[in-house]
């Protein structure tokens, strides 16, 4: 055989045995979100004396968005609760909104409790926290408000 034949049959070998590698591409797609109105306040009707966060969003990215918590200085955790009926709400891990969806946490039923929530000192009335997404963190203000707001 030539040279040229061996070359090829080792080359040819070589594509055989190799272990397949696949490139994927994993760049993060940008997940944007528009909220409003975002306020924490004791949560109505339970008279648990609990502070929940509750806002408007709109997902303006290309792609769902995944709702994993929020995070701030002023708290410990945070947990999304939904409403099943009267006094009685579960967990949820995640809370995803699809393309172009609006979501009022409010008439929803969602909400986000915030654990130990430190009140800020002085005169200010807001707090700034991060929306904590699959891909990243979306930081935003909320306003303290009392039940009757």
């Amino acid at each position: 055989m030539g040279r040229f034949t061996l070359a090829f049959l080792g080359l040819l070998l070589s594509f055989v045995i190799a272990t397949n590698v696949w490139a994927t591409d994993f760049g993060t797609v940008y997940q944007d979100a528009k909220i409003q109105n975002a306020v924490i306040a004791p949560l109505p009707d339970t008279g648990s004396g609990k502070l929940v966060l509750r806002f408007n969003l709109t997902n303006t990215a290309v792609d769902k968005l995944t709702i994993t918590g929020v995070r701030g200085d002023l708290h410990d955790a945070s947990h999304i609760m939904a409403e099943l009926g009267p006094d009685k709400f579960v967990e949820l891990d995640s809370l995803s909104i699809l393309s172009e969806e609006q979501l009022d946490m409010a008439s929803a039923g969602i909400h986000i409790e915030l654990d130990n929530l430190r009140l800020p000192a002085g005169p200010d009335r807001t707090v700034t926290l991060n929306l904590v997404l699959l891909n990243g963190e979306m930081p935003f203000k909320a306003r303290l408000v009392d039940a009757t707001h």
